[in-house]
């Protein structure tokens, strides 16, 4: 990182494998270091990731993993399974159109994994895809995600309904959805 840099909505995640404990940290890096500013908004975030194999003082800091970079303020959250090696980071970012139009609501729900404590990681799966031809749903800027005692990845977001064709309907506005 350097002075003009600023990491924010940190989320840490602590876990137990293989009798180690691991300690995950996931957070938002951007250049704009301004929260009121419209520029936030539209500039490229990156999702970076940390992890650290030891307790106390002792262990060694790997990272920033970069996750993800994308067009949007991402909002991390990182789950590690209480059961299996596995961790998941989900974020939010930009559907395809919202990146098209510069639409701050219009927003998508993303999430990687790894199988190894956070050492390597699957690639971006967007998982809702809502359609914008159709009435259909938008994310909102918050995500949750967890790993059951199964081992397996459940991940929750609100979103909002919106109509048929949204960028061509005259009756709606994105900001009323807030």
């Amino acid at each position: 990182l350097t002075k003009t840099n600023m990491l924010h909505h940190p989320r840490i995640e602590i876990q137990e494998w293989g009798g180690d404990t691991i300690t995950h940290v996931v957070a938002t890096e951007s250049a704009n270091t301004l929260y009121s500013s419209p520029e936030l908004a539209f500039s490229k975030n990156t999702v970076n990731y940390f992890r650290k194999l030891g307790i106390g003082s002792g262990g060694t800091w790997i990272g920033p993993v970069v996750i993800d970079t994308c067009r949007f303020n991402a909002i991390p959250t990182i789950t590690a399974s209480r059961v299996s090696p596995k961790v998941a980071v989900a974020y939010c970012a930009y559907s395809p159109t919202g990146e098209l139009y510069l639409q701050r609501n219009d927003v998508d729900i993303w999430y990687r994994s790894s199988d190894s404590i956070g050492l390597s990681w699957s690639p971006p799966v967007n998982i809702t895809q809502y359609p914008r031809s159709a009435a259909s749903y938008s994310a909102f800027t918050e995500v949750k995600c967890l790993y059951d005692l199964g081992g397996f990845l459940h991940v929750v977001w609100y979103a909002r309904p919106i109509p048929r064709d949204v960028y061509d309907s005259a009756n709606f506005f994105w900001d009323d959805l807030q």
